[in-house]
């Protein structure tokens, strides 16, 4: 099989499969109380957004007068100290999905210059989670992904570029707390495991 026979072979399975629905931001003040590891997304204070990369870990507190909650890195969650701070919840947006998991053929094409009809935002809220196959990236390790399991979307990490196997081309990717623990070089939760998926599968934001 040639290099285009599998490029074209990817582009067909992929098509046959669902994406994650677009995910927009809602602010957390017009929801009900967040729960202990909801992501959440901030303003970074040199502009832009700090997007899913913070999470609840208490709260709401109201001795201020309006709500707050105390927020911790994602990468934090299962160590002995968490470094939080409060946070009120006017400043804090959660990603909520728009819709049901979309057919591949809604997706438009790759478009290298796409970042164009973005570039015009006034940037007062997070932008718009929209999904595009994990094949797209010219490297995965590292990289966030997202994956369909038991009637929900998953996100992990991608610890492995693709590999060849006898059903076709796989990631080895870890759920964020064992993939966290790994780097603060703890021991893995008793449910962390690194799962082998099929690449097609496997979507980036």
């Amino acid at each position: 099989m040639t290099d285009d026979d599998e490029s074209m072979s990817l582009d067909r399975v992929a098509r046959e499969y669902t994406a994650p629905a677009d995910r927009h931001p809602v602010p957390a003040m017009s929801m009900q109380d967040l729960p202990r590891g909801q992501h959440v997304t901030v303003a970074a204070p040199t502009g832009g957004w700090l997007v899913d990369v913070l999470a609840i870990w208490d709260g709401p507190f109201y001795d201020t007068g309006h709500p707050e909650y105390q927020v911790a890195p994602i990468s934090e969650f299962g160590l002995h100290e968490i470094r939080g701070r409060r946070i009120a919840a006017s400043q804090l947006w959660v990603y909520r999905a728009a819709g049901q998991s979309k057919h591949t053929s809604q997706i438009p094409e790759h478009d290298d210059l796409k970042w164009l009809a973005r570039a015009g935002e006034d940037g007062t809220t997070p932008p718009i989670m929209r999904f595009r196959s994990a094949a797209d990236l010219p490297s995965l390790s590292g990289a966030r992904v997202w994956y369909f399991h038991d009637s929900r979307w998953l996100v992990a990490v991608a610890l492995t570029e693709p590999h060849d196997s006898p059903g076709g081309f796989v990631v080895d990717v870890i759920e964020q707390p064992g993939y966290w623990a790994m780097v603060h070089g703890g021991p893995l939760p008793t449910n962390a495991s690194v799962t082998t998926l099929p690449l097609h599968h496997l979507w980036i934001s």
